[in-house]
Order: structure tokens, then sequence, then C-alpha cells
């Protein structure tokens, strides 16, 4: 019999990943860290973005897809403009 190949097949719906970290998770603790920079804390901030990136890591894994969108959405940091409704689409429904 021949050897079967293992062929791994790459995550295409996922997000970007950098090491074990995925892209959102990378964008909070540099953002936290330029913030830190601007005020002349660099340790503190870099510490609350490995905080703030770890919670969000567990949020993610503990709650549903879109979950992290449908939070910001629900508090108003997020107005979500691109799915509004189309008005001849309310029209057609109304």
């Amino acid at each position: 019999m021949r050897d079967q190949l293992e062929i791994r097949i790459p995550d295409i719906d996922g997000q970007i990943q950098i090491l074990w970290w995925e892209f959102d998770e990378i964008v909070v603790m540099v953002g936290v860290t330029v913030f830190g920079i601007a005020y002349e804390l660099v340790i503190p901030a870099m510490i609350l973005g490995f905080i703030l990136a770890k919670a969000m890591e567990r949020m993610k894994i503990e709650n549903a897809d879109g979950y992290l969108l449908h939070f910001l959405w629900w508090h108003g940091i997020m107005p979500l403009i691109k799915l509004k409704v189309p008005g001849f689409i309310k029209e057609f429904y109304d």
C-alpha cells in the first residue's frame, strides 16, 4: 500500500493571523500602545493592550460569530451604515 499524503486545507474564511493573534486583536494591542507612546506610558499601555486583546479573544471564543460587531453596533460605536436596507426594498415590503 502506498502511504497516504496528508493535505492541510487552509481556512480561507478566518481572519488574518500574525503568530498566534488574529488581526483584530493586534489592532487593539497596537492602538493602545500608540496611545501609550503619545502619553509616555508605554509599558502600562502594552500591558493594558495585552489584557484587552486576551479579553477580546475570550469573548470571541465564548460567543457566536459576529458578536463583537453586534456589540459595537448595539452600543452606538459602529452604526453599520453599509448594512442599512435600501429605500426601494423598504417600499417593496411596506
